[in-house]
């Protein structure tokens, strides 16, 4: 099972970045997908969204220029998401 230290260390690793896919508000049968993507765009590893959240409030991630007219935003990982990795290693 993947943790979030296991979390951290993946977004810290250089290009990578969090890339978030909102489902379309008129259908409830999808939920926002959110994606760890290596730099140039090939999947990596799923997040789930209460983790997401939890690096949000922690300000390990920062969004990155505004969301796409296809509804997808950029985040990228914090000084603050650096530092905690470096302190675990």
């Amino acid at each position: 099972m993947v943790n979030s230290a296991d979390y951290l260390e993946i977004i810290t690793r250089p290009g990578r970045y969090v890339l978030v896919e909102k489902a379309a508000s008129d259908d409830r049968l999808k939920d926002d997908v959110i994606m760890i993507k290596d730099a140039d765009g090939s999947d990596g590893v799923e997040m789930p969204s209460a983790m997401f959240d939890h690096f949000r409030a922690q300000a390990f991630l920062r969004q990155d220029g505004e969301e796409d007219d296809q509804r997808r935003s950029v985040f990228l990982a914090t000084e603050n998401a650096y530092a905690a990795q470096n302190a675990q290693k």
